[in-house]
């Protein structure tokens, strides 16, 4: 029984470690989301995208308090947060998102819940795709000019000299 109990807590470890790795692979993962060359730091705005993603947002933790506890952890005068400051926002956070959880069973599993929100997820992309405009899009609808092809600049026919009459006229411009 002694020895089922070392494995276990042995297994236990190895797990942590390895949600650990994963987490940290997460977490470099929207880090890099739109900067390929980040190496690992995280600002307010993908703070936020991640916690919107993965479900940490919701009616009891809302996006102003994602920034009010970014804000808490960020170095002062700092910008953004290593990770270290991510696992210290994810400990507030936990706490705010699963507060029965983190009143009845305690900081770490409040805290193992919201492990398991950001390891199951991957950073989206969510682009729009422009709807058809019916005379926009279907050239049998355009009008005037545009229905023969547009307007041109390379007519040979009009030229500055052909607009400006140069012909001689008095101070008032009457033609002579």
């Amino acid at each position: 029984v002694h020895g089922e109990s070392v494995s276990a807590k042995i297994i236990s470890r190895n797990s942590t470690k390895m949600s650990s790795d994963i987490l940290n692979e997460k977490y470099l993962a929207f880090c890099r989301f739109g900067d390929k060359d980040n190496l690992g730091d995280m600002d307010g705005k993908v703070f936020v995208k991640l916690c919107k993603e993965t479900g940490i947002v919701n009616k009891s933790c809302t996006t102003t308090d994602v920034d009010l506890v970014f804000a808490r952890v960020k170095p002062k005068g700092g910008r953004k947060i290593d990770y270290n400051g991510f696992l210290q926002a994810l400990a507030y956070l936990a706490e705010k998102r699963f507060n029965k959880t983190f009143t009845e069973q305690g900081k770490d599993a409040a805290f193992q819940k919201i492990q398991g929100l950001v390891v199951a997820h991957e950073p989206q992309s969510s682009g729009t795709v422009a709807q058809s405009v019916r005379l926009h899009d279907d050239k049998s609808q355009y009008t005037g000019v545009y229905s023969r092809g547009g307007p041109t600049n390379v007519d040979g026919k009009i030229s500055l000299s052909n607009l400006a009459d140069r012909s001689a006229a008095d101070a008032r411009g009457v033609k002579k």
